[in-house]
């Protein structure tokens, strides 16, 4: 699969973006604008749609992203559910990690070379799933 280059956005960063009482507001704010500014496509997935946020997280996220030109890739939920269980299975991993898992092989499926997030689960198995893991802390390649 040819590698475009987009980075792929874990929820973690995006909330850190839209919430400036979080730690790291500035920081996610100021890299997903360098991201943006350097040329890179900033992706999210149908993976995003499945995770359990209140209603105004929902539309700070929604609104962020429309501003900074995100693109949505879309995945086969149920497939990258079942592959993220088989996985979790498989390294004997706690099902707390389902969605970091999906939102991992929907990174690899939608072709993104880098995975940002500030989690160091993703971080600790970005490679085996052939992405580099970048954040405002390590910078972008």
């Amino acid at each position: 699969m040819v590698r475009r280059k987009c980075v792929y956005f874990n929820s973690s960063i995006l909330i850190k973006a839209v919430f400036p009482s979080e730690e790291g507001s500035e920081e996610a704010l100021s890299f997903i604008g360098e991201v943006v500014r350097k040329g890179y496509i900033p992706v999210v997935s149908a993976v995003h749609l499945e995770e359990k946020f209140r209603p105004e997280t929902v539309r700070r996220i929604n609104g962020f992203m429309k501003a900074f030109g995100f693109r949505l890739c879309r995945v086969d939920l149920v497939r990258v559910q079942e592959q993220a269980i088989r996985f979790i299975v498989s390294k004997n991993v706690s099902h707390s990690h389902t969605y970091d898992v999906m939102h991992l092989l929907a990174a690899r499926e939608c072709g993104c070379r880098y995975i940002a997030a500030v989690d160091k689960f993703i971080w600790r198995h970005a490679g085996e799933f052939g992405l580099k893991y970048i954040n405002y802390y390590t910078g972008i390649p």
